[in-house]
């Protein structure tokens, strides 16, 4: 998925107890799962290189992955998709944007049968991650109040969940000019692509109308209808959310440089695993680009890279150096 719809699934899965690696398209996933133990796949259905329900399809051909629990993530939820989903062998569907609640019972079931659960006597209010915040600190235009206390809670306090909004503001920045460049190219599938991931992204957030207004233009787009209509709110409700982002604070905090002790200690960690095979925690790739001085930056944004695309050789070669 996108890094943003990423993070906010990841800060969830890891406040909640469990352990998380990251796969940016269906081919790492199968990459990953044939070198290594994983005990439920959360499976995006719209990805580049191969996508979700080709993946799943790969799995389920190999008897090693018979009993793996699949579970679906998808902006779509009609029943034609989810009818689809399990024609391809998942076990599950989750729909965007996550409920967080709707998530755990999700993962409690797939996992039910591994003996990793502990049981506890505690109430889903008393979990401060998943307990609604009766005076928000987050108030923005175009974004729903409620989601954006919701995240607070989840991604950690305000500097994160502007970080995200931040995110979407990056990657989405020129999406009115794009969708409007496909459809006068009559490149309805491109500009469906971009909405789909776009709709997503936004309905995480609490963007509600731009997301609701995203999936109006992808439907007309997809059925051939006339989108003159659609397009022109689309673009009001992209502006309104621009408006916002523009007048976000550009800077929430300041990012600590790591104690100088602690940088001989990550690389050895990091050079046990690479030499081992093993994955690599992404707090610990994190930790390596917090305040590295100019001419380390780039070698280490470099390491990230080859660790991230699974090229171990190459990511030793570029620790030897930086050590």
């Amino acid at each position: 998925d996108n890094r943003l719809n990423q993070q906010i699934a990841r800060e969830f899965l890891l406040t909640s107890g469990l352990k998380v690696v990251v796969a940016n398209d269906g081919q790492q996933a199968l990459d990953l799962l044939a070198y290594h133990d994983f005990d439920v796949v959360l499976m995006d259905i719209q990805m580049p290189v191969l996508d979700g329900l080709q993946a799943t399809r790969q799995l389920r051909n190999q008897a090693r992955f018979a009993d793996l629990p699949i579970i679906a993530m998808s902006a779509g939820v009609t029943l034609d998709e989810q009818a689809k989903c399990e024609a391809a062998g998942m076990t599950d569907f989750i729909a965007k944007p996550i409920d967080p609640l709707v998530m755990i019972d999700k993962l409690v079931k797939a996992l039910a049968n591994k003996q990793l659960l502990v049981a506890v006597e505690t109430k889903a209010t008393d979990d401060p991650v998943l307990e609604s915040v009766a005076q928000g600190t987050l108030t923005l235009m175009g974004f729903d109040q409620e989601r954006l206390q919701l995240l607070e809670n989840l991604l950690g306090g305000y500097d994160q969940v502007v970080q995200s909004i931040r995110y979407l503001g990056e990657d989405y920045q020129t999406i009115e000019q794009d969708i409007q460049e496909y459809i006068a190219q009559q490149q309805y599938a491109l500009a469906s692509e971009k909405l789909h991931a776009l709709k997503g992204a936004a309905a995480n957030l609490g963007a509600t109308r731009l997301a609701e207004k995203a999936a109006d233009l992808e439907k007309s787009l997809k059925q051939n209808n006339t989108f003159n209509g659609e397009l022109r709110q689309f673009c009001v409700a992209w502006q309104a959310i621009a408006h916002t982002l523009d007048a976000l604070p550009k800077q929430t905090s300041i990012i600590p440089t790591p104690d100088s002790a602690d940088w001989p200690n990550t690389l050895a960690q990091l050079q046990t695993l690479l030499e081992e095979d093993k994955l690599v925690p992404t707090e610990l790739v994190n930790d390596l680009a917090i305040g590295r001085p100019a001419h380390q930056a780039d070698m280490v944004e470099r390491l990230c890279r080859a660790i991230s695309s699974y090229d171990y050789t190459k990511a030793l070669q570029i620790l030897q150096a930086l050590q």
